[in-house]
C-alpha cells in the first residue's frame, strides 16, 4: 500500500532546498584544471617524447595533437555537466517556487537493491507498490546518516546485515515508513521508519545512464520488470519528457 501526501514546505526545509542549490553549483575553475589543464599538460610532453623517438616533425606534431584531443574530449564533459546543472537548478527552482513537501506512506512493499548496499548513486533501492508504481531512492551518502531517520549521529549500530547499518528502529529499508521528499528535484528530506527490517533481494538491471535519475523518483511499473522500466525512464530523459 501506498499514500501520497503533499503539503506545504516549512521555514527550515527551504533553506535546506536553498543550501542544496548553493553546495550544487558547479566549479567550472576546478573542472578547466583537472579535466583540461592536467591531461593537456601530461598529453603535450607524452607527444613530445613519443614523437622525439621518430623524428623532430613527428614530436611537433604529437606535441599538439593529444592536447588537441584533450581539449575535445573536456568540451564533451562540459556540456553533459553544464546540461545537468542547469535542469538541476531548473528542479529546484521549481519546488522553491511551489514550496511543496512530498510525503510518501509505503506499507509492505516488495523491495529490491539494485547494485552493492554501500553509498554510490549508481545504485538504488526500489519499493514495488501494489498500484504498479515504484518508488526509486538512490543510494546517496544521506540515506546512510541517522540523521535522515530523526536519530541523533552516535545512534546504535546494526547487528547483522543491516543496509542502512542502523539498528531498530532507524533499520531501513523498513516493513512501513514515510518518506519526505521535495518533489520536483526529488531531494530527500528525511524518512520516518515504523515497521520493521525488510531486506532487500537484488535486482540486476542495466545501471547504464541512472545519471539522469533524481536522488528519488516515482515510476511506473512492476518491480519484477524494472530493466524494462529504467530503460523507459531513461528514454523519457534523454528527451527531455520530463525535469
Amino acid at each position: 500500500m501506498s499514500k501520497f501526501h503533499r503539503r506545504a514546505a516549512t521555514e527550515q526545509e527551504l533553506k535546506i532546498l536553498a543550501k542544496q542549490a548553493e553546495t550544487g553549483k558547479v566549479s567550472y575553475g576546478c573542472m578547466t584544471v583537472l579535466f583540461l589543464i592536467v591531461p593537456a599538460a601530461i598529453l603535450y610532453f607524452l607527444g613530445d617524447w613519443f614523437g622525439a623517438i621518430i623524428s623532430p616533425e613527428a614530436a611537433r606534431i604529437g606535441r599538439w595533437t593529444l592536447p588537441t584531443l584533450a581539449l575535445v574530449l573536456y568540451l564533451v564533459i562540459l556540456r553533459e555537466v553544464i546540461q545537468s546543472a542547469n535542469k538541476l537548478r531548473a528542479q529546484i527552482q521549481r519546488d522553491l517556487d511551489h514550496q511543496e513537501v512530498e510525503e510518501i506512506r509505503v506499507t509492505n512493499a516488495d523491495v529490491g537493491l539494485i547494485g552493492s548496499a554501500r553509498p554510490n548513486s549508481n545504485h538504488a533501492l526500489v519499493f514495488g507498490m501494489p498500484d504498479r508504481r515504484l518508488l526509486y531512492v538512490k543510494l546517496l551518502p544521506e540515506l546512510f546518516e541517522p540523521t535522515t531517520y530523526g536519530a541523533k549521529d552516535d545512534a546504535a549500530v546494526a547487528k547483522g546485515d543491516v543496509l542502512n547499518r542502523l539498528a531498530a528502529p532507524y533499520s531501513f529499508p523498513s516493513t512501513e515508513f514515510v518518506l519526505r521528499r521535495f518533489p520536483y528535484s526529488g531531494a530527500l528530506l528525511g524518512i520516518d521508519v515504523e515497521g520493521d527490517y525488510a531486506p532487500p533481494r537484488n535486482l540486476r538491471p542495466s545501471l547504464r545512464n541512472v545519471q539522469l535519475f533524481r536522488p528519488s523518483e516515482i515510476f511506473t511499473g512492476a518491480i519484477d520488470n524494472i530493466t524494462e522500466v529504467i530503460e523507459i525512464e531513461q528514454a523519457q530523459r534523454k528527451r527531455g519528457d520530463s525535469l
